[in-house]
């Protein structure tokens, strides 16, 4: 909601700028459902539990995958880690050359970042060394302590309309107040495509 009277001290800039902070607010938003979407009115997020049979709730929706405890980088664990995800929930083998980790910047600071870096043989650190190779993601739609763990290309998303959303507006809902307020939407579905596509992790106590 703008006050009328700012459009006319300068109509372009401040239009400009709404749009693009509302257009920051669709690309948040499809962050935070992609990674913990609740699957209702929103995308399923990643690290929601949809095997064949869950409970699924018209308020709740999905509920969390179960978390698995990572305790270290070492190759032998996480080597057994990402296998969780060589099967589909149908038992058929899958094949893969990368996966993304997903975490927020604390964690990627002071547990993924010192887990994966090296001081090399020249005296420089080499970072995100992973045993098997690991896309890392920031998001801070992930809480402290938890990590996703996914398989690139295994989550769908659909969009619908512009793309950064339709934006529109109206001088006439706060007529009275001499406001003019802008709304915007955006229409999509997305889930990944079975639930051993990604794992939840635990990495509060990752050395």
């Amino acid at each position: 909601i703008v006050e009328i009277g700012m459009l006319d001290l300068g109509p372009t800039f401040l239009d400009g700028y709404i749009r693009a902070v509302l257009s920051e607010a669709i690309m948040t938003g499809l962050e935070m459902a992609i990674v913990a979407g609740t699957g209702v009115n929103e995308p399923v997020g990643l690290k929601k539990d949809i095997h064949k049979g869950v409970a699924y709730s018209d308020e709740t929706g999905y509920p969390d995958k179960a978390k698995v405890t990572v305790k270290s980088f070492e190759p032998a664990e996480y080597g057994a880690l990402v296998a969780q995800m060589s099967e589909t929930e149908t038992g058929k083998k899958r094949k893969f050359t990368e996966v993304g980790l997903i975490c927020n910047m604390t964690d990627y600071l002071t547990k993924v970042m010192p887990a994966t870096t090296v001081l090399n043989a020249n005296g420089v650190y080499v970072n995100n060394l992973f045993p098997f190779p690991t896309t890392v993601y920031v998001s801070n739609a992930v809480e402290d302590g938890e990590a996703i763990l996914f398989l690139k290309g295994e989550y769908f998303m659909g969009m619908g309309g512009a793309k950064n959303g339709v934006i529109e507006y109206s001088d006439e809902y706060k007529f009275l107040e001499d406001q003019r307020v802008f709304k915007v939407k955006q229409y999509g579905a997305g889930r990944a495509f079975d639930n051993t596509s990604a794992l939840f992790l635990n990495i509060a106590g990752l050395e």
